[in-house]
């Protein structure tokens, strides 16, 4: 395991995608996204001493998870949320499009949230249909990728009819 701090890499390139042992690294990702699309998000492993978490920001939306309405980000821990998040609706304020925002985070014991710094990268995977995985360095300064791991897939949605009445649904 290298002693590596990844964020002067991504000053250097303005925080876009680095190279790094033969695989492109970035600070965060992001998704353009219309107005009731849906996500599902699995957290599949840990493996820091400092705790995990998934950050997902729309600047100009809210989210609607568990039934319930939130603001422009929320953020799913490792020891709270699901492994399994199903179902996470995007909605925009002012116009029908937007961009969400991935970015992971930690916490390393002092009850405060980082994000970006340090040994900060994801590596992502495209699995196709939809889905990525991000192999995750926290800020600690290591080369390892995999203090946490997760996946993300854009639902597709379907436009259906049910008793005459149009409804947006997720397949």
């Amino acid at each position: 395991m290298a002693d590596i701090c990844f964020e002067k890499m991504f000053r250097a390139s303005e925080c876009k995608p680095i190279e790094y042992k033969g695989k492109f690294l970035h600070i965060a990702d992001k998704y353009e996204i219309k107005s009731g699309d849906r996500f599902k998000v699995i957290l599949e492993q840990f493996n820091s001493e400092w705790r995990q978490g998934v950050s997902m920001i729309l600047p100009n939306g809210s989210f609607r998870l568990c039934g319930k309405e939130s603001g422009r980000q929320i953020v799913l821990w490792q020891h709270s949320a699901p492994r399994v998040i199903d179902n996470i609706t995007l909605f925009m304020k002012r116009k029908n499009t937007g961009v969400l925002h991935i970015i992971n985070v930690w916490d390393p014991g002092d009850g405060i949230m980082d994000s970006g710094h340090n040994g900060a990268a994801m590596y992502i995977e495209d699995l196709g249909n939809n889905r990525k995985r991000y192999w995750c360095n926290d800020g600690y300064p290591d080369d390892d990728l995999n203090d946490i791991v997760f996946s993300i897939e854009k639902r597709k949605i379907a436009k259906s009819f049910v008793c005459g009445k149009r409804f947006v649904g997720s397949k």
